[in-house]
């Protein structure tokens, strides 16, 4: 899979994204929350996990904004 979104980012999102992240299911998640500050904290956080849990994919290892987008139009 490519592209995958959550749709809101608190406990259960951010969980869901971790494992997405970590079984390296999509090259490209995406966090949607009305609280966009709080979905870039979130992203940011997956981001890092995947980055401490070993080998990550290339696309994941570039860039935070590669592994997890918040859109900015919120």
């Amino acid at each position: 899979m490519n592209k995958l979104s959550i749709v809101g980012a608190g406990m259960v999102g951010e969980a869901a994204a971790q494992i997405i992240a970590r079984e390296e299911l999509c090259r490209e998640l995406m966090l949607i929350d009305v609280q966009g500050e709080l979905a870039q904290g979130k992203a940011l956080d997956v981001w890092q996990a995947a980055i401490e849990s070993g080998p990550i994919p290339g696309s994941m290892a570039a860039a935070m904004p590669t592994c997890c987008k918040v859109p900015t139009w919120w």
